[in-house]
């Protein structure tokens, strides 16, 4: 095994692109500098390049020693975002409901209207929350920026304001914003490992581009499968060998080879 495929082996277990790279480039310097150690010693470039291989040990186990020390899957900036909605929009909602609506949520048909707005928020904000992560979104994103006009949102926010629909009071909130929290950190955790599973069986592998493949779109023949990809940067033509160098989302990122 030479020191390319040794570091391509080692880094398809690490699934945090910024850290993989720096791995990268660190064990690619400790490989240099045992291989020019060796060469000193009297070895051939063949025989220093396959000893210092052999020295960095198993390139699988190290990669999944990195990935776990570096692994953030668990979201907790949305987990925070999320129950700071929760808490600010629902104490707001339940002054509200106690100054102005308390007669008008005594009866049955009033309760139902605010019980089921609030579920719709809930439910859109748990769908939208697996839409966010599927495709990567940052925490904070502009919707519509094709259009030149959109906003920002996030499911956070529209938890935040279903909680605050569904409580009747100050325990019913911190109680919520718990239990929610929670789901949606699962549920984004566990898009995050389907994630992980489909970046290291495709990181490091080479296709041919089966259309034009731009930033947004393209198709590539990938393990005798064609699918969707986006380019890094810049347009690669119909044709070109393609190399996967990771995700955007659940869309494999390539880079012309």
């Amino acid at each position: 095994m030479d020191e390319k495929k040794y570091l391509d082996k080692l880094t398809k277990c690490i699934h945090d692109p910024e850290v993989r790279g720096e791995v990268r480039e660190e064990y690619a310097a400790h490989l240099a500098d045992c291989m020019e150690a060796l060469q000193k010693k009297g070895m051939s470039l063949e025989e220093a390049r396959a000893e210092a291989v052999r020295q960095m040990g198993d390139p699988v186990k190290a990669g999944c020693q990195m990935d776990h020390i570096y692994r953030t899957n668990v979201d907790w900036k949305m987990a925070v975002w999320m129950a700071v909605c929760g808490l600010l929009i629902g104490f707001f909602v339940l002054f509200m409901r106690t100054a102005y609506y308390g007669e008008e949520l005594k009866n049955e048909t009033g309760l139902l209207i605010w019980t089921t707005v609030g579920v719709v928020f809930v439910v859109w904000g748990f769908i939208w929350s697996a839409v966010e992560k599927y495709h990567d979104m940052d925490l904070f994103y502009a919707w519509a920026n094709n259009w030149n006009g959109g906003g920002v949102t996030n499911s956070g926010l529209i938890i935040g304001i279903g909680l605050a629909f569904l409580a009747s009071d100050v325990k019913d909130i911190l109680l919520m914003v718990i239990v929610f929290g929670l789901l949606q950190m699962a549920e984004r955790y566990l898009i995050a490992r389907c994630q992980c599973r489909k970046e290291e069986r495709l990181l490091w592998e080479i296709g041919e581009a089966s259309t034009p493949i731009y930033t947004h779109k393209g198709k590539a023949m990938i393990g005798q499968k064609e699918m969707k990809v986006c380019a890094k940067k810049g347009e690669i033509a119909q044709g070109r060998p393609v190399m996967v160098i990771g995700l955007k989302g659940f869309c494999p990122v390539v880079v012309p080879v």
